[in-house]
């Protein structure tokens, strides 16, 4: 009994000489591997290249890996007298061996057996035909006595699947200690149960000596004849867990049918990738259809495989794109989720993460992109992407494969010459065509047909791969004699190689499988020419307005020509149907001009309902939303631009809107520049710039001010809409007149209105919103009256945003009035509801209560579940406020009902927490938590970080002072763990002194100690550290300037005096007067809480800080400061909290920036609020903030620490 043993080194050895013809495919290697790989971790392979006989002695030498325990062998030979197997080599039949010096090599190493395939018997001297059919068995005998090893000679007739189970059921044997002659017979007792129709006994020869075991044993042995299931065969390798589509990055999938021919390609690849030499671009070029993207991603899977590249990135330009998108793809692949293609050193990333891992980068169809294709992007943007490309190229070990129907790219790199290799791509040769077709084309398609025949029709469509593919669609249920008399008389001189000649043979047979659909279906397979690259299967039956069962038809059909390829999206329950780039260029050129305006106008509505529902699901699916707006990014990119052709620009800009959404989280700067670019083109068409107003340009603009109030952006709808009222109140300002005119012109002072109220000028709104009343007197027609009524509405917020209630609700009531005459109930309900408002803030419950009540009568005929949720919320915080608790909790919980029912996540957290207090106060302490408990969730399901750390620190509060302190600190700790996300607004620092208090209440003084040094540390860097030290200032700057030798002046030592009979500033001022002692460190302020210990600590500061210095930072800018129209603690404080989701902070915050961009405000309030704006919208770079006054840019440069986003903080 033989011993088993922990693994087996193999080394494959396929060399492929370049220059001898035939050239072996490379199918029976890829056999051997799956074999191979079938072993699991028990098998190391290792893949010879070089495939020269200096690189084997080398390898067999123990350099650049392991010695061997096994050579497999897959070579050319040559059978003349003295049969040759040929190796690589530099030099002419250099590689050319004899059995005798391959065996010398293998002599020097320690291998125990060599498997031997002879590739192809090619070159035999005829005379000697029976000296050449031996060739094989007698080399393997003369290098089984020259190597002193056993030689296992596989026979060239065994087939991939047979190869394939022998070497299995021998690797395995090997594994388990048997001798080769013990493998022997378990591969052949394998072929015989496999029942492959192969002579076992023919298959598989073994020569030399059989009788030892390759690798040494240990202890544990298998029995002759088991084959055993090894730890990690369950693992998959590498290359089998390469990205595929639809994944972003993702190789495009294996053919269906297999791998088929390519050899002398496959080889020019292979030594291209390994070549040192060029720039490590290689340009596969050739016509559509020829195959160049199957031949690269099977070429990209199998240098993975062989341990060229540790990853691929695959990005397809069929239909457009720029460099973004090649980064971004790359970035996703290497880098993964913490990959931001915003971040200021993007393409460093990208070119570490190539350097660390050996990456093949493929671009597909870059010809698309140039001038004359059919994407072209600006001759920058070109120049941009290719650049890009050599830099990718030239980063590490990786490189770049650019696959493009021309072999002429606008850049020097890019040319033969420069680039590693350049590869035609063109039909395949006429054996492995015919091998294609038997495999694609359906059952019984051959019968009947001879050899020539066939061989003809392979010839005149010059063994174009997709043609021949596309024959199968048309072979379904036509004779082939039939389909190729048909492409004849489509083609004059088709039967004499004029399709073969001039490239053709694809778009004949794409012809003739259009003519195969039912005529009355052919414009709308047409129709489909509108969509870029491909569609979501459901979205193609809508465009192309087809029944389900003919779509099915059609996808059936296109498919069997392999013209499409259906993928599925992870997360989605619909396939993406994936064109062929021939033919989405076919259909697109066939499309008839009113067949086109149509089917572009369907695919616009379609995609604007797929933008919204991405809106509304990208919370919750954001990982599906995003590979959605990645696969559909052309389609998106055709939609805007068909609403931009047809000037219908409100949903142009409605569509632009939500797609730069999506593009400015994905970082696609370019894309998003070209949409903002192609909208602002339309929109200058239709409102220029100067000159009297169109009414279609003003209703655009109109409803262009109600998106950007929309979309949270009422500064800019304030600037645009103001401009636009001046501009129709001017003198000849409006090309049209009348009614329309009266009511355009109300509708524009309405919108203004509005947008005044949110930037916090309620004067000028009242003003706008009363002239809009005053022209709607005098109009007449259904939509004036609705335009009043809503301007009733607009006006009673005005007056309410100007702290005038009485007037705002006089306002409401008679909107109110209105809506009763016109029995509209949601705004009856809504003015309700406002009315109720105003009430409750005036401490009226009964009033409050009439109206909410009302409200919620009115509403409900409207089927409105959110409005109502907000009333009976209200409903609740009435009851809570007088003290029900049992009504509270009633109304929180029908809240809670129609929120569930309304979809609102949110709003339910929101309810919970609600109901937690009002439990908490009940002393219901289990509900309370309970509650909590659920607001967590919710917010954990919908990544709402900031009121996730609300809700945990809330019950953490609520356990800390039950007595369950391990409790409150898991939770508190919870609550850390997101605080400290640089994402989330909440301040870091109150959930230390939440810990800190735990700590203590624990006992355990070192952490409270780590947590009050941590709350210290956080809330010096805060916004609110900023209005503490406005208010201790002057004790600040007096102490300071006491501690340099001046005089402590009066008013500081009386308010000292003061403070130190409090008993919560005792500790503060005992601190200040040792400091005025001469003592000084940070130990001063150790015990101390996070406000004290902040004074102590500016005022410290203040003291080292040289005189002059002080003394200018005490002065600069402190004038304009007091000008400004908003107190600066009071606005950062607003800014603080309209981030974490207070809507009256935003409001506040929008108001304070319209006032300080105005002319007369100081100059530092402008450029304090610009920089504040640009911040806001997401820029996190400290850069800004130079040249800006101290008192200025400190409590931005907080405010961006405490983001946490700052270059520094990364």
């Amino acid at each position: 009994m033989t011993e088993s043993r922990s693994n087996l080194r193999v080394l494959v050895a396929a060399p492929r000489p370049a220059g001898r013809e035939p050239m072996p495919t490379r199918s029976h290697v890829e056999a051997m591997y799956d074999a191979l790989e079938a072993q699991g971790d028990r098998v190391e392979a290792y893949w010879l290249y070089p495939g020269t006989p200096e690189a084997l002695a080398a390898r067999l030498a123990g350099e650049g890996g392991p010695a061997p325990d096994v050579v497999v062998f897959d070579v050319a030979m040559e059978m003349g007298a003295e049969p040759l197997a040929y190796l690589e080599s530099d030099v002419p039949e250099g590689g050319a061996l004899a059995a005798g010096e391959l065996g010398a090599i293998l002599r020097q190493g320690s291998a125990g057996l060599v498997v031997l395939r002879p590739a192809r018997s090619a070159g035999a001297d005829p005379a000697n035909a029976d000296a050449a059919a031996g060739g094989p068995a007698r080399y393997a005998d003369a290098l089984a006595r020259q190597a002193e090893l056993a030689v296992l000679r596989v026979d060239e007739r065994l087939d991939e699947e047979a190869l394939r189970v022998a070497m299995t059921a021998a690797l395995a044997a090997l594994l388990a200690g048997h001798a080769p002659g013990e493998a022997l017979e378990e591969a052949r007792r394998a072929l015989a149960e496999g029942a492959l129709h192969v002579n076992p006994a023919e298959g598989l020869t073994l020569h030399g000596s059989g009788g030892a075991p390759v690798v040494a044993s240990q202890p544990g042995g298998r029995g002759i004849g088991k084959v055993v299931r090894f730890p990690g065969t369950e693992l998959q390798p590498p290359w089998r867990r390469l990205a595929q589509e639809p994944a972003e990055g993702g190789l495009p999938l294996e053919p269906e049918h297999g791998w088929v021919g390519r050899a002398v390609e496959l080889a020019a690849l292979e030594r291209a990738a390994h070549d040192e030499a060029g720039n490590g671009i290689t340009l596969i070029h050739g016509y559509h259809g020829a195959g160049k993207t199957a031949l690269a991603a099977h070429a990209a899977r199998w240098l993975v495989r062989t341990g060229r590249f540790r990853q691929v990135v695959y990005v397809r330009y069929a239909e457009g794109g720029y460099a973004e998108r090649a980064l971004y793809a790359v970035g996703a692949r290497l880098v993964g989720d913490r990959f931001d293609l915003r971040a200021p050193d993007a393409v460093g990333d990208v070119e570490r993460a190539l350097t660390e891992t050996p990456t093949l980068v493929i671009w597909d169809d870059v010809d698309a992109l140039l001038p004359e294709g059919t994407a072209p992007i600006a001759a920058g943007d070109l120049e941009e992407l290719l650049k890009l490309g050599v830099r990718l190229a030239g980063t590490g070990t990786s490189r770049l494969w650019v696959l493009s129907e021309t072999a002429t790219l606008p850049h020097p790199a890019y040319r033969a010459g420069a680039v590693t290799l350049a590869l035609p791509v063109a039909g395949l040769a006429p054996a492995d065509a015919e091998e294609l077709v038997r495999r694609v084309w359906p059952a019984g398609a051959l019968d009947g047909v001879d050899d020539d025949a066939l061989r003809r029709i392979i010839w005149r469509l010059g063994g174009q791969p997709l043609a021949l593919r596309g024959l199968a669609a048309l072979l379904e249920h036509r004779a082939l004699g039939e389909v190729a008399a048909e492409l004849s008389a489509s083609l004059p001189g088709f039967d004499l190689g004029e399709a073969r000649l001039r490239d053709e043979a694809l778009q004949l047979v794409l012809q003739a499988v259009m003519r195969s659909v039912e005529e009355d279906l052919r414009p709308k397979l047409e129709a489909l020419g509108v969509f870029a690259g491909g569609l979501m299967r459901p979205l193609g039956g809508n465009v192309a307005e087809l029944e389900d069962a003919a779509w099915d038809r059609l996808v059936r059909l296109l498919n069997a020509a392999g013209l499409v390829r259906q993928l599925e999206v992870p997360g989605f329950n619909v396939s993406f149907l994936r064109f062929h780039p021939a033919l989405a260029q076919h259909l697109a050129r066939r499309l008839p001009p009113p067949v086109r305006v149509g089917a572009l106008h369907r695919h616009a509505g379609a995609y604007l309902g797929l933008l919204k529902w991405m809106m509304q699901n990208a919370a919750q699916h954001g990982a599906v939303v995003r590979a959605l707006a990645l696969r559909e990014l052309a389609n998106f990119r055709r939609g805007l631009a068909t609403l931009c052709d047809a000037h219908e620009l409100n949903v142009a800009s409605e569509y632009a809107n939500l797609w730069q959404r999506f593009l400015g989280d994905l970082g696609f700067r370019s894309e998003h520049q070209d949409s903002a670019r192609r909208l602002r083109e339309a929109v200058a068409q239709m409102v220029p710039s100067e000159g009297p107003v169109q009414r279609a340009g003003a209703r655009f603009l109109i409803a262009q001010g109600e998106q950007l109030l929309a979309a949270g952006r009422a500064p800019e709808a304030a600037v645009m809409l103001q401009h636009l009222v001046e501009r129709m109140e001017a003198e000849g300002g409006m090309a049209y007149s009348g009614p329309e005119a009266v009511l355009d012109l109300a509708q524009a002072r309405r919108r203004l209105g509005r947008a005044l109220v949110v930037v916090g000028r309620g004067d000028a709104a009242v003003a706008a919103l009363t002239a809009a009343l005053g022209a709607l007197s005098e109009a007449r027609g259904d939509e004036a009256r609705q335009e009043a009524m809503l301007a009733r509405q607009d006006l009673g917020d005005a007056y309410l945003a100007g702290g005038r209630p009485t007037e705002a609700a006089e306002a409401y009531r008679q909107g109110l009035e209105m809506a009763r005459e016109r029995d509209d109930r949601r705004l009856m309900g809504t003015l309700n509801a406002q009315l109720g408002t105003i009430a409750m803030a005036q401490d009226d419950k009964g009033t409050a209560r009439q109206h909410l009540e009302a409200a919620l009568f009115d509403l409900q005929t409207t089927n409105d579940a959110a409005a109502m949720s907000a009333i009976w919320s209200q409903l609740g915080t009435l009851a809570w406020r007088g003290a029900d608790l049992e009504e509270a909790e009633r109304c929180y919980q029908q809240a809670l009902e129609l929120a569930r029912q309304a979809g609102q996540p949110l709003v339910e957290a929101q309810v919970h927490l609600q109901l937690a207090l009002t439990a908490r106060q009940a002393d219901r302490l289990a509900d309370a938590e309970g509650h909590y408990t659920q607001a967590i969730r919710i917010y954990q399901e919908n990544s709402v970080r900031t009121g996730l750390v609300s809700a945990e620190v809330a019950l953490a509060e609520l356990l800390l002072g039950e007595g369950e302190l391990e409790k409150a600190r898991v939770h508190a700790e919870a609550a850390r763990a997101v605080a400290e996300d640089p994402r989330v607004t909440f301040d870091a620092w109150a959930v230390y002194a939440l810990l800190q208090r735990i700590a203590e209440a624990q006992g355990d003084a070192e952490r409270g100690a780590h947590w009050r040094a941590k709350t210290q540390e956080a809330f010096a860097h805060s916004p609110e550290a900023q209005q503490v030290q406005q208010q201790w200032q002057s004790v600040i700057t007096g102490v300071a300037n006491a501690a340099r030798g001046e005089t402590l002046d009066a008013n500081t030592v009386e308010l000292l005096e003061q403070l130190e009979g409090r008993q919560e500033w005792r500790d503060l001022v005992g601190v200040i007067w040792r400091i005025l002692g001469g003592e000084r460190g940070a130990e001063l302020y150790a015990e101390l809480d996070h406000v004290d210990a902040l004074v102590v600590r500016r005022t410290l500061e203040a003291i080292e800080r040289p005189p002059e210095e002080a003394a200018s930072g005490d002065q600069e800018g402190a004038p304009d400061i007091e000008r400004w129209p908003v107190p600066l603690p009071q606005l950062m404080s607003a800014v603080v909290a309209g981030l974490r989701g207070d809507p009256n902070a935003r409001r506040l915050v929008a108001g304070a920036l319209a006032r300080m961009v105005q002319e007369d405000a100081p100059e530092s309030a402008r450029r304090f609020a610009e920089a504040l704006t640009r911040i806001l919208r997401g820029e996190r770079d400290e850069s800004m903030l130079e040249g800006l006054p101290k008192e200025v840019a400190e409590p931005l440069a907080a405010l961006l620490r405490a983001l946490g986003q700052t270059k520094a903080g990364n």
